[in-house]
């Protein structure tokens, strides 16, 4: 009996010592959560200009887009731009851009009498606000970084005469030319261009001329801060006669209506 006792104590004392190791097993540790991927910043990705068409212009749409600067107006804390690419373009209001990056991006900054914004082609990346402004669809609030891989691009005018009394607009912002449109008279003075849109400036401001093709008459303009006073294009449209025939080439802005900023004019 004593012995059966022994057996039985010794078998408890053995469960017991085993049952206490194992409670002091620690316990395993937990799998890590997964780190979530952060999210891509707004405007980051470069867009094709299929991509940007489709963005509202209600300026709820941040954008990043690549093309080639066509022109450039006058450097003034920022930069105004013309780009263009195959596939479209885009008008750039007020882009912050050093002066440095700038001057790589026109022939000139000498900003005298006679300048004209003509651009080399230089590629740049622009984040900002697409927007509309009268009928004028631009990128706003944006930033301008020069992409000096040696890419450069100059698009060759359109001619969009046809397609002036239609719409015009799928040639927005693009480089355009214009062919034997005919000079009426700007105002009821009879005069052929006039320094302001009401006639209200003076020489060195915007120079607006009148043209008719088909019997349909369009606003154009010379922009002072594209074509300064002293380019061929401010003085071709100073000497220009009622009744002259023209081709024009410049840069499909839009206002209620397309509105060429012009950047050259014959006499034919």
């Amino acid at each position: 009996m004593k012995k059966l006792l022994t057996v039985l104590l010794s078998l408890l004392v053995v469960l017991s010592l085993a049952a206490c190791a194992k409670k002091e097993e620690p316990a395993p540790a937990p799998e890590p959560e997964p780190t979530p991927e952060p999210a891509p910043a707004e405007g980051e990705t470069v867009a094709t200009y299929e991509e940007y068409a489709a963005l509202p212009t209600d300026g709820s749409a941040v954008v990043t887009v690549e093309a080639y600067v066509q022109a450039a107006q006058s450097y003034y804390n920022g930069a105004t731009l013309y780009l263009q690419d195959k596939d479209g373009a885009y008008f750039v209001y007020g882009g912050q851009i050093s002066e440095e990056d700038y001057a790589k991006l026109v022939d000139s900054t000498d900003f005298t009498d006679g300048w004209c914004g003509l651009a080399n082609g230089m590629k740049v990346r622009v984040t900002g606000t697409k927007s509309e402004w009268s009928g004028e669809v631009e990128l706003v609030d944006a930033t301008v970084t020069v992409v000096d891989d040696g890419d450069k691009w100059l698009a060759e005018p359109i001619d969009i005469t046809s397609a002036l009394p239609t719409d015009p607009a799928d040639h927005m912002n693009k480089k355009v030319k214009l062919t034997d449109m005919t000079v009426v008279a700007y105002n009821d003075n009879g005069d052929a261009f006039s320094y302001g849109w009401d006639g209200s400036g003076t020489e060195g401001d915007d120079v607006y001329v009148k043209v008719e093709k088909d019997g349909l008459e369009y606003s154009f303009v010379v922009e002072s801060y594209l074509c300064y006073n002293g380019s061929e294009a401010y003085e071709a449209a100073e000497a220009l006669e009622v009744g002259q025939t023209v081709d024009m080439e410049g840069f499909l802005y839009w206002y209620e209506g397309p509105q060429v900023h012009i950047t050259s004019i014959t006499v034919k």
